[in-house]
């Protein structure tokens, strides 16, 4: 609202009619039926009676009537000091949004970056292969290796097929020529194959994301920052 409606609001919840008004503020009644009409705007003087009379409080006032209104009003001392102080204190505001803004985008920016700059490393795994299940009592101790490699892929590939059944382990560290393994039918002899590689990241996923939140915490900041009144 417009500052002449709003001391009108006043005057009528109080109850008084425009010459009581006038009276008690020690004013012409012409004079405040223009103010309250919006046509004139208070001196200081008038300002400081209607203050002491409706108990108006200046630092209320700002949420009470348009800002346009409270700056014309700009010439009040009263009224320009808050504006002044207001100001003061809006410019420190800003600024520590600012503050606040630099530093979560440097520190975001600094985890992010560091986290994208990581080179994967590369992770050594051997093969090792094992082409079917043989019996409990099968000897591979003391039967030559190549024999029982020669007479497994003997055939044709029907049979072959009948008798493969391949199963294929990682393993991170070398177990020497093959090792054994207990399964449900008999047990599985396991020969080293190709040795494969894998890269693997060395991203820590949670300082990626907090890094990037920061980021957009401090411009969300600067936004703030750059509206706050």
């Amino acid at each position: 609202m417009n500052f002449g409606y709003y001391i009108k609001t006043e005057r009528e919840q109080r109850g008084w009619t425009q010459p009581e008004a006038a009276i008690k503020a020690d004013i012409e009644q012409s004079y405040l039926s223009k103010l309250e009409s919006g046509k004139r705007y208070p001196s200081e003087e008038v300002f400081e009676k209607l203050v002491k009379v409706y108990h108006i409080n200046v630092a209320h006032l700002e949420h009470k009537i348009f800002a346009a209104d409270l700056e014309k009003l700009r010439d009040i001392s009263s009224v320009r000091s808050f504006l002044l102080g207001r100001h003061r204190r809006d410019h420190k505001l800003r600024r520590s949004w600012f503050a606040l803004g630099l530093i979560m985008l440097m520190a975001g920016s600094s985890l992010a970056f560091f986290q994208l700059a990581q080179d994967p490393s590369q992770e050594y795994m051997r093969i090792y292969e094992s082409w079917s299940v043989v019996p409990e009592d099968a000897d591979f101790e003391n039967a030559d290796y190549k024999e029982y490699r020669r007479t497994f892929w003997k055939g044709t590939s029907k049979e072959i097929n009948a008798r493969l059944d391949l199963d294929i382990m990682l393993a991170k560290s070398t177990r020497g020529g093959g090792f054994y393994s207990k399964v449900e039918g008999g047990i599985r002899l396991y020969r080293p194959g190709m040795l494969h590689t894998q890269k693997t990241s060395n991203r820590d996923l949670f300082l990626l994301t907090l890094g990037s939140m920061l980021m957009v915490g401090g411009i969300a900041c600067f936004v703030v920052g750059r509206h706050w009144r």
